[in-house]
C-alpha cells in the first residue's frame, strides 16, 4: 500500500514503520482528530492463505481491548476494509524497543530491574483477565517517551496471546520465540501465567549478562532432564546474589517452583537492594557474546 492513502475512510497512512510475518505497520493520523496512531494491516490474501490468521488478529484485539493498563499498549480501533483487509489501530509510541536498547549496551542492571517490574505489572493485568501473552521478550517491550521525556514501559504485540481456557487445546505449530519460551511452551503443553514469568526471567538474564540463559545442548539438558537453571552470577560476579537468586527462580523448569503470580515476582524484585545495583554498568558484550567492534563507541546508559 502506498503512502498518504486513507484507510477505512478515517486514517491517513504515512510511512511504513514495521512489518512481520503477517502484517505491516504504518504511521497514520486520524482524519478528524489528527491524533497520531499506528495501524497494523493484514492483507486479505494473507488472511486467506494462513490458517487461523484472522482468529489470531481478532484474539490480539480482544486481549488488548480488555485491558486498561498504563504498561500495556492501547488499542483504539479496528475492523475490515472494503477489500477485506483487517486492521488494528494502536496508540502511537515514540522511543525504542528494549531489544534495541540492549543491543546498544544502554540498559544498566538497575534500570533493567525497574523495567522488569513494569512488565510484570502489565502481565499481572493480562493474567488477571485470564490471558497468557506467550511472547514476552525484549523486542516486545517498548521504552516509550512521553511529552516530558519520561520513559513509559509498554508491553506490546499480543499477536499470539491466548485465553487460559484455549491454552490446553492449541493446534498447529508452536508459536513464540525460542530463546524466551518456557519449557512447557516449547513442548506444547498447557500454559498459564507462569510461562510468561519464565520469559521475564530469560529477559532479565539476557539484560544482565548479555546472553540468553540456554543455548543449544544446554537448553535441552535443562528442559528435558530438569537440571537447575544457570545463575547470572556465573557470567557477572559483580551482580548481587539476591538478584541472581530471583532470576534463577524465574527460570525453574518446573512451573511449580516459580512464583504463582506476577505480583509475587514483583515483591521479590522490590526486595533486591537497589544500592547494590547503583553504578553497575550494562553487560560488557552484546547479545550472542560477541564484543563490540573496536571502532564502535559505547552508547550512554539508558535509565528508567
Amino acid at each position: 500500500m502506498g503512502t498518504e492513502q486513507v484507510l477505512a475512510g478515517r486514517y491517513r497512512l504515512a510511512e511504513r514503520i514495521g512489518s512481520g510475518g503477517m502484517s505491516e505497520v504504518y504511521a497514520a493520523d486520524h482524519l478528524l482528530t489528527g491524533r497520531p496512531v499506528a495501524v497494523k494491516l493484514i492483507r486479505a490474501e494473507i488472511l486467506d492463505r494462513i490458517p487461523g490468521a484472522e482468529a489470531r488478529v481478532l484474539a490480539e484485539a480482544e486481549a488488548c481491548g480488555s485491558l486498561d493498563h498504563p504498561n500495556v499498549v492501547q488499542i483504539l480501533d479496528g475492523g475490515f476494509t472494503e477489500v477485506g483487509d483487517l486492521f488494528l489501530v494502536f496508540e502511537r509510541l515514540y522511543g525504542q524497543s528494549l531489544e534495541r536498547a540492549l543491543r546498544k549496551s544502554r540498559v544498566t542492571p538497575r534500570s533493567l530491574v525497574r523495567i522488569a517490574v513494569r512488565v510484570l505489572d502489565a502481565l499481572g493485568a493480562v493474567h488477571g483477565r485470564e490471558w497468557v501473552h506467550r511472547d514476552v521478550k525484549p523486542g516486545n517491550v517498548f521504552l516509550a517517551r512521553d511529552a516530558l521525556g519520561s520513559t513509559i514501559v509498554k508491553l506490546i504485540d499480543f499477536g499470539i496471546a491466548a485465553p487460559l481456557e484455549a491454552s490446553a487445546v492449541l493446534e498447529g505449530p508452536i508459536l513464540g520465540t525460542r530463546d524466551y519460551m518456557s519449557p512447557e511452551q516449547t513442548e506444547g503443553h498447557r500454559l498459564d501465567g507462569r510461562s510468561d514469568l519464565w520469559s521475564v526471567g530469560a529477559l532479565l538474564f539476557r539484560g544482565l549478562t548479555g546472553s540468553v540463559p540456554f543455548v543449544g545442548d544446554a537448553r535441552e539438558a535443562v528442559f528435558v532432564k530438569g537440571r537447575p537453571p544457570p545463575s547470572p552470577y556465573g557470567i557477572r560476579p559483580d551482580l548481587p546474589l539476591d538478584l541472581c537468586g530471583v532470576v534463577r527462580r524465574f527460570l525453574q523448569p518446573d512451573p511449580r517452583l516459580r512464583w504463582s503470580r506476577a505480583e509475587d515476582a514483583i515483591s521479590a524484585l522490590a526486595a533486591v537492594d537497589e544500592g547494590a545495583l547503583a553504578g553497575l554498568p550494562p553487560p560488557q558484550f552484546a547479545f550472542g557474546g560477541a564484543p563490540p567492534a573496536a571502532n564502535e563507541p559505547r552508547s550512554r546508559p539508558f535509565t528508567v
